[in-house]
C-alpha cells in the first residue's frame, strides 16, 4: 500500500485471504512508495521492491524489503502478525559508474528499485531510472553486485509527425527494464527483462536541448523531421566529459534483453520489436491508450512501451512472454537457446477491450483446471482487466 505522502510516509504490506478476501493482521510497515511484490520462485521469501520515487519536495531512499517466511506455519492472521521485514537500502554499496541524478541529496537515495525476481537465494531488482540491476543475496542478506546496462543502439521509428510507420532512425537507448523474470539455462542463471524506460524529469526533445550548446551530430539532428521531436535523456551521451550531448540517447530500447545473471552480460538483445509488429499488426503501430486513433503518438517516446514479462516451460520448451503497454499486444518467444529468441505467437485484445498489459503470469499444465497451459494479463485501463490466454506451443 502506497500512502498519499510516499516521498516522506513509509509503505505497507498487506495480507488477504485471497479467497475470502479478508485482511489477515494489520500489515508490516516497509519501504518508500513499494512498486512490486514478489515470492522468490522457492517461496522461502516475500520480496517488496521499494521505489522511493523521486520527488521535488522530499528525497525518500529506494529499497529492497525481504520477509523470511520460513517459519510461516499457516497463513492466519495470528501467524502473519509473527513476521518481520527487513529493510535494505543502498547506503553501503559502491556506486560508482551508476546512472545517478545529482540533486543536493545522498547519492544512495537516488536508486529508484522497480521491479523485484527472486531465485536460488538471490533477488534480482531493476533499477529502471539508474538503468541498472541489482543482485541481492537473501542467505547473507547483502547487495551482491549492481550491474549497469549501458546503452543499446536500435532502429526506430521516431516521428509522430508524419503519421506513418517509418522504422528508419538508428539511436541509442538505455535499457532501463521495468519487469524482470530469472531462470535456469544450463546451469547457469539468466535474466530477462522489458525495457520500457522511465525519465526522473530529464527528458527533453532533440529541438529542445539544440538550444543549450552542442556538438554539430546533435545541431544537425534538431533540423532532421525524423529525429527532433525524440525524447532524449539530459544527463547521458556526453562521451568526453566537455558538457555537451555528443550521442542523443533514448529511454528504453523498445525490446526485451536476456542478461547473465551473475556477470550482468548481455546475452541477447530482440532488438526494436517494432518491425515484427509492424508485420503482424500495422494497425496500432505507436499508439496510445488503447485508440487507433492515435496511431504514431508514441514514437517520439518509448513506442509501444514492452513492460509486462514473465518466462514459462510447456512442451519441453521454454517461451518468453512480453507485453506492450502502449501498442497493446502480446509477443510470445521461443527462448529454448536464450541465445536465439524466435517468434511463436502475436495477439492483441483491443476490440475485446482489454488495455494496456501491466502484468504478466505463465501457469504451467499441472497448475490449471483445464490441464492446459494458460497466460494471465493483468490490464490497468478501462477499470482494470485480467485476460486468459491459452498457451499452444
Amino acid at each position: 500500500m502506497i500512502p498519499e505522502d510516499n516521498a516522506r510516509v513509509r509503505g505497507w504490506l498487506v495480507f488477504f485471504n485471497y479467497r475470502t478476501g479478508e485482511r489477515l493482521g494489520k500489515g508490516l510497515e516497509i519501504g518508500f512508495h513499494p512498486d512490486c511484490v514478489n515470492f522468490s520462485q522457492d517461496g522461502k521469501y516475500l520480496l517488496v521492491a521499494n521505489e522511493g520515487e523521486f520527488s521535488p519536495y522530499a528525497s525518500a531512499p529506494g529499497s529492497l524489503s525481504v520477509i523470511d517466511l520460513s517459519s510461516l506455519k499457516t497463513a492466519d492472521a495470528e501467524s502473519i502478525s509473527q513476521l518481520k521485514a527487513e529493510d535494505h537500502d543502498f547506503s553501503a554499496c559502491d556506486l560508482t559508474g551508476i546512472r545517478i541524478h545529482e540533486f543536493d541529496v545522498p547519492k544512495w537515495h537516488a536508486i529508484e528499485p522497480e521491479y523485484v525476481t527472486g531465485l536460488n537465494d538471490k533477488a534480482y531488482v531493476t533499477l529502471q531510472e539508474n538503468n541498472a540491476v541489482a543482485v541481492f543475496d537473501l542467505k547473507h542478506r547483502r547487495w551482491e553486485a549492481i550491474h549497469s546496462l549501458g546503452t543499446l543502439t536500435q532502429t526506430i521509428d521516431a516521428n509522430p509527425n508524419d503519421k506513418k510507420a517509418d522504422i528508419s532512425q538508428t539511436v541509442a537507448g538505455l535499457p532501463m527494464p521495468d519487469t524482470i523474470v530469472a531462470f535456469e539455462h544450463q546451469g547457469v542463471v539468466l535474466i530477462a527483462t522489458a525495457n520500457e524506460g522511465d525519465a526522473r524529469h530529464d527528458e527533453f526533445d532533440v529541438t529542445t536541448v539544440a538550444t543549450a550548446p552542442l556538438s554539430g551530430s546533435l545541431a544537425s539532428l534538431s533540423a532532421d523531421e525524423n529525429f527532433k521531436h525524440l525524447e532524449i535523456s539530459t544527463l547521458d551521451g556526453d562521451t568526453n566529459g566537455d558538457g555537451v550531448i555528443d550521442v542523443p540517447t533514448m529511454f528504453g530500447t523498445r525490446s526485451f534483453s536476456i542478461w547473465n545473471g551473475q556477470s550482468g552480460e548481455l546475452v541477447h538483445d530482440s532488438g526494436s520489436l517494432e518491425p515484427l509488429l509492424l508485420e503482424k499488426d500495422p494497425a496500432p503501430h505507436n499508439i496510445d491508450g488503447g485508440t487507433p486513433d492515435n496511431f504514431d503518438k508514441r514514437s517520439a517516446k518509448k513506442g509501444p512501451e514492452p513492460e509486462a514479462l514473465t518466462v514459462g516451460e510447456t512442451s519441453g520448451r521454454r517461451f518468453l512472454f512480453v507485453g506492450l503497454e502502449r501498442q497493446n499486444g502480446i509477443l510470445m518467444f521461443d527462448i529454448t537457446d536464450p541465445n536465439q529468441a524466435i517468434f511463436a505467437a502475436y495477439v492483441n485484445t483491443i476490440e475485446e477491450n482489454l488495455v494496456a498489459p501491466e502484468s504478466l503470469l505463465f501457469l504451467p499444465e499441472s497448475a490449471t483446471p483445464s490441464g492446459k497451459p494458460l497466460l494471465l494479463g493483468g490490464y490497468e485501463l478501462h477499470g482494470g482487466r485480467i485476460g486468459v490466454f491459452e498457451v499452444i506451443p
